[in-house]
């Protein structure tokens, strides 16, 4: 089951960079949860709808080039490392961030997503402190 929940996180992170949002409904759970790192200026967002609106919102102001630079399957949950290529859509200013996500899966579906900032902190919470 584990290495479906991988590809589960791969076909999500894919239909982001496509802008994709129907497919990304698709892998999340009616009732999916986002927990944001304390240091966004969002923190939580529930519900697909919401969860859908935040992806498209980020889309929409820094675009979609997004890779994965590193996956970890954790059996129900895949912790994972994003380099995130951004452009502002107004300003047009280029960057780059990284940030992991530790998504938990329930019966093929995408239940919570939590982001850290720090991987450091990401790996202290799956118990993988370096």
């Amino acid at each position: 089951m584990s290495q479906e929940n991988v590809e589960l996180i791969r076909r999500g992170t894919d239909a982001f960079r496509r802008r994709d949002w129907e497919a990304f409904e698709e892998i999340a759970d009616p009732h999916i949860s986002l927990r944001m790192d304390s240091r966004w200026p969002e923190q939580r967002a529930y519900g697909r709808e919401a969860a859908v609106n935040f992806y498209r919102e980020a889309s929409a102001s820094g675009g979609s080039d997004l890779r994965i630079e590193d996956i970890v399957d954790l059996d129900d949950r895949v912790l994972f490392r994003l380099c995130w290529h951004m452009q502002g859509s107004q300003s047009g200013l280029a960057g780059e961030q990284r940030y992991s996500i530790i998504s938990t899966i329930r019966e093929g579906r995408i239940i919570l997503e939590e982001f850290f900032l720090d991987h450091a902190e990401a790996l202290k919470a799956v118990g993988l402190e370096e």
